[in-house]
């Protein structure tokens, strides 16, 4: 069945299979029935590891890319006791410049957990759990920010019929007790959240996603954690979300949301009309042949200055759609793979260090966590990319650019590690990096002649 339904689908693609892509490079398939990977720089050698859980074998587990290349090895156990792990995420919990771990869990004692652990030596050595909270909330997923603005890593946690957050009270991992930002009579009206800026005002405000059909925001109001009142951005349109993003797919500077359904099987988007949180109707990217929406982000896949769409599929499908016009009006579904058994999660960053962002994903039935190869070319004439220089690199306040043979810059982006923007700007020498976080950035310069990718390191 499975076949024809592959069959059947191919059918509705007018891109042919692997377009822009290289075969699939599996990382690994000892991970049982592995829900997320995410790819970050683990072991403070400037290249893209892998990092993955399961609640099944209850293990957090990390890939060393130990060329540089994308040549991974075998998994780091960063614990293999945690039992029912129900979603993690990396982030520099102490300040100390490395990544940390953060977790939730729920064991069949009901023992419900947010906890963390330390990257004691920057090199990819875990300590002890340490436990956040316990028996408080019951945690279903979790994702990080600075949301007090005061430089450090907070925390947003989604419980059951509960939005809440936890102060990094010291900036070296000793945490509140939770704040509530907002409750529920439905259990579920909190599965997911995802921090952005959405009203532009320069603090971190919080979507939150419903299990059923409904996606929200809540505002920052004053910079340090207190939230208004809830905002619609849709509702009564989506059949079991899955999944949700924020970037800015129209290139009007803010930012826009997106969702993954399964039921439906849709990927849409919903444009901040002004800027400030209004948002528009759903549009559509997905067809309607396409089924099972497990996850979608955003990333510039060819390398032409706006934001494309990644999805993956519980009907074996990873796929990415051009944002043709960076307006926001999509092509149809380009497929990267279909060798994989029930994706559940797709992540995009350069993984082999070429200035392509690749593809990686995880697949539940296979175990399978594996990553795509960009080939493709850019979609602007390439140039010798010699001509512009960034430097110093390292680099801790000040990046300078230096520009040869009459090409004329249209706009920098700076982005980190998970494809966050953190800076836009038009034509300049100079750019003032001081307020990043340390680690590795990402500087898209796009000229009139072609768009060139740099990688920093903020120090």
């Amino acid at each position: 069945m499975k076949n024809l339904i592959i069959l059947y689908c191919c059918l509705f693609f007018v891109n042919s299979y692997g377009q822009n892509f290289g075969e699939q490079q599996v990382i690994s398939m000892e991970v049982t029935n592995n829900t997320n990977v995410f790819a970050i720089d683990i072991n403070g050698d400037t290249t893209i590891d892998v990092f993955t859980f399961s609640s099944i074998d209850n293990k957090l587990v990390w890939f060393n890319n130990t060329d540089g290349l994308g040549t991974f090895g075998s998994e780091e156990i960063i614990n293999d006791s945690l039992i029912l792990p129900r979603d993690a995420f990396l982030a520099d919990i102490d300040d100390d410049g490395d990544i940390d771990v953060v977790v939730v869990s729920r064991n069949p004692e009901y023992v419900k957990k947010l906890a963390w652990y330390e990257n004691i030596d920057g090199l990819g050595t875990f300590g002890e759990e340490q436990i956040i909270s316990v028996d408080d909330f019951d945690f279903l997923s979790l994702s990080t920010a600075d949301i007090d603005n005061d430089g450090d890593i907070d925390i947003f946690a989604s419980v059951f019929k509960k939005l809440i957050w936890f102060e990094n009270m010291d900036g070296q991992g000793s945490f509140n007790s939770g704040i509530i930002i907002s409750d529920s009579e439905d259990g579920f009206k909190y599965l997911y959240n995802y921090p952005v800026d959405i009203d532009g005002d320069n603090d971190i405000d919080i979507i939150s996603a419903s299990y059923y059909d409904e996606i929200i925001w809540y505002e920052n109001t004053d910079g340090q954690g207190t939230f208004g009142v809830e905002n619609i951005i849709t509702i009564n349109n989506l059949d079991i979300v899955k999944d949700i993003f924020a970037a800015d797919l129209d290139g009007d500077g803010d930012m826009d949301v997106l969702s993954a359904s399964r039921n439906d099987g849709k990927i849409a988007w919903y444009e901040n009309t002004d800027g400030l949180g209004t948002f528009g109707e759903q549009q559509l990217i997905s067809g309607p042949e396409e089924q099972y929406a497990f996850s979608v982000v955003a990333a510039d896949i060819d390398n032409d200055g706006d934001m494309d769409v990644i999805s993956g599929r519980g009907d074996d499908f990873v796929s990415w759609y051009e944002n043709t016009d960076g307006m926001g009006n999509f092509s149809e579904a380009t497929i990267i793979s279909t060798e994989v058994d029930g994706v559940t999660s797709v992540f995009a960053v350069d993984i082999n260090n070429d200035g392509y962002i690749d593809v990686l994903s995880a697949s539940f039935f296979d175990n399978k966590i594996a990553w795509y190869e960009n080939m493709g070319e850019l979609s602007i004439n390439e140039f010798d990319k010699t001509n512009i220089n960034i430097y110093p690199n390292p680099v801790k306040n000040t990046l300078q650019i230096s520009i040869e043979n009459n090409i004329t810059i249209k706009y920098i982006q700076v982005f980190d590690v998970v494809g966050k923007l953190l800076l836009q700007t038009n034509s300049t020498n100079q750019l003032d990096v001081s307020a990043f976080a340390s680690g590795l950035l990402f500087v898209k310069i796009a000229t009139d002649k072609g768009v060139v990718v740099k990688k920093i390191i903020k120090e």
